[in-house]
């Protein structure tokens, strides 16, 4: 018989009314009970649970029923999909942000040129942005909780501030593509958190070191020449290589060739991933 908020009053407690397509209604005492669905998959009689009554109402049972039609139709297994989304559900529960910025950088760390580039990440999302990320699941954070990251910064450390929204855009992005994060990128810049810090609307310059003239760059070198000191002998070969300061500080004995005066950076130690061959000159080759 099809049930109603009046007939429910009225069952017998224990007996099993059904109110159609394998919905059923148990009371276990008066105005209590529980809602089931009985269905047929693959041959196989099953059964699943819907919901305590009076918590889930007749409205809500026969909507819950319905989606679970819909599932055996297309020849799901609803008990199975209620399974994996309790799964779901607890691994969501138990992810913070740190765990998904740990495992970026450990991916990423292997594709950066400079190992530097690891720790300044770590560093500042773990001082600035864990203490306020971590507070709820990772798969909660919205945009207000990426507002209280920034906010706070954004006008005293400016360009602190903009790394780590850059960072978070993409620690939320490789969330998204993995399944970690449904939604819109709460971190995203363009169109999104560009409205609330009106001021800096993403332009912003860098100010560089002032460089040296090259007429004062033989005068530079001679006077370097007379500091010993292997900091003064590194500037040194870099000045006379032209290469990057990171290149330098990593060089190893296993990459000159004196004898060619030939020196090989390693492709894993170059931002363009390639092997670079630079000539040294005689000054360079004492030096080394």
């Amino acid at each position: 018989m099809r049930l109603t908020n009046f007939k429910i009053k009225n069952l017998p407690i224990g007996k099993r009314v059904h109110d159609g397509r394998g919905l059923y209604l148990t009371l276990s005492s008066p105005g209590r009970g529980k809602w089931t669905f009985r269905y047929m998959l693959n041959k196989k009689a099953k059964e699943m649970g819907l919901g305590k009554y009076p918590e889930v109402s007749l409205a809500e049972a026969r909507k819950r029923h319905f989606a679970s039609l819909i599932q055996v139709a297309d020849g799901t297994d609803p008990v199975e999909m209620k399974k994996k989304a309790a799964i779901l559900a607890k691994r969501e529960a138990s992810l913070f942000f740190s765990q998904v910025k740990d495992d970026y950088i450990e991916y990423h760390k292997g594709k950066w040129s400079n190992a530097k580039h690891a720790f300044d990440w770590n560093s500042s999302l773990t001082r600035y942005a864990c203490p306020v990320l971590d507070q709820k699941p990772f798969c909660k954070v919205q945009t207000e909780d990426i507002l209280l990251v920034l906010k706070p910064i954004w006008n005293t450390k400016h360009e602190t501030a903009r790394k780590i929204q850059n960072r978070l855009k993409k620690i939320f992005g490789y969330a998204k593509t993995g399944g970690l994060y449904k939604g819109d990128n709460p971190a995203a810049w363009q169109d999104h958190l560009c409205h609330y810090f009106p001021v800096f609307d993403g332009v912003h310059t860098v100010k560089h070191h002032r460089s040296l003239h090259y007429a004062k760059a033989p005068a530079f070198y001679a006077d370097l020449r007379q500091i010993e000191t292997m900091a003064a002998m590194a500037l040194q070969f870099t000045t006379l290589t032209a290469a990057r300061t990171t290149e330098t500080l990593g060089a190893r004995a296993e990459e000159f060739d004196l004898n060619k005066r030939l020196w090989r950076v390693p492709e894993t130690r170059m931002k363009a991933r390639k092997l670079h061959e630079v000539p040294l000159s005689e000054q360079a080759c004492t030096l080394i």
